[in-house]
C-alpha cells in the first residue's frame, strides 16, 4: 500500500478531515442517557434508519463519507460509543458490557422500531451482537472488518497490546498488526494522534471488556436469524479469516471480499459503499 493510500485509510480509520463532508460534520450534537452513560449522536437525512457503529478509538466524525452518502435517501444515526468521542468514558471494564445495549436505548429514545446496522471493526462485532440479541429490531447488518473470536482467543490476541498500553507505550504494535504496510514513522504518528484523542485508562478498560461485549459467532447451529448479514472485508486485512469463519457459522450470511483493501481502507472502498447501498435497497423496512 502506498503512503498516500495509507494516509487516506488512516484519515477515515482514526480522524476525519476538517471541512470535508459538511452534512454530518455540521450536524448538531445530541445526547441521550443510556445505561448511566451520556451518549452523543447525530441524526441526518430521512427514510429507513441506518445506524453506524465506529471502531476502537473512533467517533461520529469518522463516518462522514459513508454517512453523508447514505443520508441521501436514508435516515442516518451516528453515535459515539461509550468510552469514545464525547460520550461518557469509564475506567472500569464492567461499564463497557452495556456498549451494545446503548444502541437499543438510543433507538427507543428516537422512536425507531427497526433499523439497519453498519459497523466497522469493533463496531462490526457490536452490530453482530445486536443482531443476535435483538433480531426483531434490525433488518440488515453490514459487518465491516470485524473481530469474531471466543473469549480465550480474544484474551490471547489482545494481551500483548493491552500490556503495552498499560506500560504507557501506546498502541503502535496494534496498529502495526492491523495496518502492516504503514512505515514505522507513520505508525508512530498514528499512535501519537490516537493517544492524544483518547483517554488511556478508558482504552485499557474497553480492551479488557469491549472485545468480549462484541464477540458474536452467529446463531447456534440449527437456528434461524431473520437479520440479513453481509460480512465485508479486505483481502489485505489481517482479520480476513475472522469474516470467513463467521460466514460459515452464520446461516445465510454473504461474504464480500474487497481486493487489496486493508483494515483501514475498506471504509473508503467504493465496493463497500456499493454493497451497503444494495443491501439497504433490497431489504427496505416496511412502514
Amino acid at each position: 500500500m502506498t503512503l498516500s493510500r495509507g494516509l487516506r485509510a488512516l484519515a477515515l480509520l482514526l480522524v476525519a478531515a476538517p471541512g470535508a463532508h459538511a452534512q454530518l460534520l455540521a450536524a448538531p450534537d445530541h445526547f441521550v442517557t443510556a445505561n448511566g452513560a451520556s451518549i452523543r449522536y447525530r441524526d441526518i437525512g430521512s427514510g429507513d434508519a441506518v445506524i453506524l457503529l465506529h471502531g476502537f478509538g473512533n467517533q461520529v466524525e469518522n463516518w462522514a463519507g459513508i454517512g453523508d452518502s447514505l443520508a441521501v435517501n436514508h435516515r442516518v444515526i451516528v453515535m459515539d460509543l461509550r468510552g469514545f468521542g464525547k460520550s461518557t468514558n469509564y475506567r472500569d471494564a464492567a461499564s463497557y458490557a452495556h456498549m451494545s445495549e446503548d444502541v437499543v436505548t438510543l433507538m427507543d429514545e428516537l422512536r425507531v422500531p427497526r433499523a439497519h446496522l453498519v459497523g466497522h471493526s469493533m463496531g462490526a462485532g457490536t452490530a453482530a451482537r445486536l443482531a443476535l440479541a435483538h433480531p426483531s429490531r434490525f433488518a440488515t447488518a453490514s459487518l465491516i472488518s470485524g473481530f469474531y473470536r471466543d473469549s480465550a482467543e480474544t484474551d490471547s490476541t489482545f494481551a500483548p497490546y493491552l500490556a503495552a498500553l498499560e506500560r504507557g507505550e501506546g498502541l503502535t504494535a496494534l496498529f502495526h498488526w492491523l495496518l502492516p504496510a504503514l512505515s514505522d514513522n507513520v505508525l508512530a504518528m498514528v499512535n501519537a494522534g490516537f493517544m492524544a484523542r483518547n483517554d488511556r485508562d478508558a482504552l485499557v478498560a474497553v480492551m479488557r471488556e469491549g472485545p468480549h461485549a462484541s464477540i458474536a459467532w452467529g446463531p447456534p447451529a440449527g437456528t434461524w436469524n431473520p437479520v440479513v448479514v453481509h460480512l465485508i472485508v479486505g483481502t489485505a486485512d489481517p482479520l480476513i479469516s475472522d469474516s470467513r469463519r463467521m460466514a460459515t457459522r452464520w446461516s445465510g450470511a454473504k461474504l464480500v471480499e474487497v481486493a487489496g483493501a486493508t483494515h483501514g481502507s475498506i471504509v473508503i472502498s467504493p465496493e463497500t459503499l456499493a454493497d451497503i447501498r444494495a443491501t439497504l435497497a433490497a431489504h427496505a423496512i416496511a412502514p
